[in-house]
């Protein structure tokens, strides 16, 4: 482990706080012992010394007791027992001291207090005279050298008082030392711990957190002047190479940025993301490939869509060829219809007159043979007629079947450009509406002509009928009137098909010339959308796209 370790240091001096509390406690529990024991023996002493004080004084009043009573008679209210008073209960009983001085004397007061009891008693048995003889001589001496001994106990438990009393002032004295040692042992120990924690712990954590806050307004330079060689150091350390991975991280994203904004989809990172950055890479790599793969679409679609508008733009121009010379055929049909009716109209006045005037005069049959022979030919050129027209209208058909089929195509293509073919699909559903208005105008129209040619078929064996019978004289004049007067009737109907006929003509005209014009807007519009098709697969290939051929 690192010596110069956070961790070290602090537990290093928790441990010395802690030791050096557990040193003062140890030091204040063995004082108390001390003291306790000190105390103890003190009060030994004390009782002690008040035993041997009030054996002292009991004695000596038993003394005194002893001489009133043997010198002036008085009653001896003391006790000749050496077991019953205070210092015999103190010789036979518990000493209460281990002290050797006072135990030795002791043992020399034991037969010495039993001697002056005994003495008491054998005075007291003798007369006046002598009982004060043996007082003053015997007893006195006993109880002098009983009450010096005692005086000697006296003064040795003041002794062991007094020294006691010294050691528990020493003791005391001592405790408070230790304690003032040790809890300043504490103290500095605790102090150390504070000291060294806001030195190197909190100072540097909150100058870290100073020049990091730069982080907050989203600016990645920033120096950190944190040289320490523990934890916070290491921390420092990390901080600034995590920042300077970040920092490339960055530099390479915003390059990686320019590259794709410049069209180069095809860049890759130069650098290996680690860590929760790879995840970056991964969705930098599938946003190039999913763009890549979708304007090499694009392209492809642009390629697609530029052919099929060219294509229709050659087929538009061709049917807008097509359609004007269409709508010349139209014209020129629209011109002989109109003759056609004009025929007919005369005709139609000729019947009338023939109707008129076959039954007022025979001599007039030679001028309506005459005017049979121009009907006949009329009707040959309305024959004439009506087979052009004929064939005009197959001319439509085919130019409606060929629209139709353009219409198809150009339906499929722009189903094939998608949403950029819309408008092109309205455009082509038009021309196939077209289409089928003229188809119906032709067969309409195709119906009203052989309806015609049947009429004027009709009409031709009518003539030949009449001219037939101007023939055979006069005698079919009454029959030539009824038939001229049928002829007038079926000229009349022929009159009003050709007005329908050149009716539905004047409508394949108007379709066929909005069919021109038409056209003509999808040949524009095809070929404005070649051009936009073109540009977008311009701007298509200046893409470099990622893991697309070319």
């Amino acid at each position: 482990m690192n010596k110069n370790s956070i961790k070290v240091h602090v537990w290093a001096r928790v441990i010395a706080a802690l030791l050096a509390s557990l040193l003062m406690g140890a030091v204040v529990n063995l004082n108390i012992g001390s003291i306790r024991t000190a105390e103890e023996n003190t009060a030994e002493a004390n009782a002690l010394l008040s035993q041997a004080q009030s054996a002292k004084a009991a004695h000596y009043n038993w003394y005194i007791q002893l001489g009133d009573a043997l010198y002036a008679g008085t009653d001896f209210t003391g006790t000749t027992d050496p077991t019953s008073c205070d210092l015999g209960k103190w010789l036979y009983g518990d000493a209460g001291t281990q002290d050797p001085e006072i135990l030795a004397l002791r043992e020399e007061i034991l037969p010495l207090h039993e001697t002056v009891h005994s003495y008491a008693d054998d005075a007291l048995r003798l007369d006046p005279d002598q009982a004060q003889i043996y007082y003053r001589q015997t007893i006195q001496t006993s109880v002098t050298t009983l009450i010096d001994k005692l005086d000697r106990i006296v003064v040795r438990a003041e002794a062991i008082r007094s020294s006691n009393e010294d050691r528990t002032m020493q003791i005391i004295q001592i405790a408070s030392v230790g304690s003032i040692v040790c809890g300043l042992l504490a103290l500095i120990c605790l102090l150390s711990l504070v000291q060294y924690v806001l030195r190197h712990v909190i100072r540097p954590i909150l100058r870290i957190t100073e020049e990091t806050r730069v982080l907050l307004e989203g600016r990645l330079n920033f120096a950190l002047d944190c040289k320490a060689k523990n934890e916070l150091g290491t921390l420092a350390h990390i901080l600034l190479d995590s920042m300077q991975s970040i920092r490339g991280y960055v530099a390479e994203i915003d390059r990686l940025m320019a590259e794709y904004a410049d069209g180069h989809f095809d860049a890759t990172p130069q650098i290996e993301f680690q860590g929760d950055f790879y995840q970056i890479q991964e969705s930098m790599d599938t946003f190039t490939t999913h763009i890549s793969r979708t304007l090499s679409l694009v392209d492809k679609a642009a390629g697609q869509v530029s052919g099929g508008a060219d294509q229709i733009s050659a087929s538009s121009q061709a049917l807008a060829q097509g359609a004007t010379e269409q709508a010349s055929s139209v014209q020129e049909l629209v011109h002989s219809l109109s003759d056609l009716a004009n025929s007919s109209s005369e005709n139609v006045r000729r019947a009338q007159a023939a109707q008129d005037t076959a039954g007022r005069s025979g001599s007039q049959m030679e001028e309506s043979n005459h005017q049979m022979a121009d009907m006949v030919q009329s009707m040959t050129e309305i024959q004439q007629a009506a087979g052009n027209i004929s064939r005009i209208i197959s001319t439509i058909e085919d130019i409606a079947f060929q629209t139709n089929i353009l219409a198809l195509n150009a339906a499929v293509e722009a189903a094939r450009a998608g949403t950029a073919g819309k408008g092109f699909a309205v455009v082509a559903d038009e021309v196939r509406s077209l289409a089928a208005k003229s188809d119906e105008a032709a067969k309409a129209t195709k119906e009203l002509i052989e309806n015609t040619i049947r009429s004027v078929e009709h009409g031709g064996k009518i003539v030949e009928d009449v001219s037939k019978g101007l023939e055979n004289g006069m005698a079919l004049s009454a029959q030539t009137s009824q038939e001229i007067e049928e002829i007038a009737r079926e000229a009349h109907g022929e009159e009003e098909a050709v007005a329908m006929i050149n009716s539905g003509v004047e409508q394949v005209s108007a379709v066929v010339q909005t069919n021109s014009a038409t056209s003509q807007e999808i040949a524009a519009v095809s070929s404005e959308l070649s051009v936009q098709a073109r540009d977008l697969k311009h701007l298509a290939q200046q893409f470099h796209l990622r893991g697309v051929d070319s």
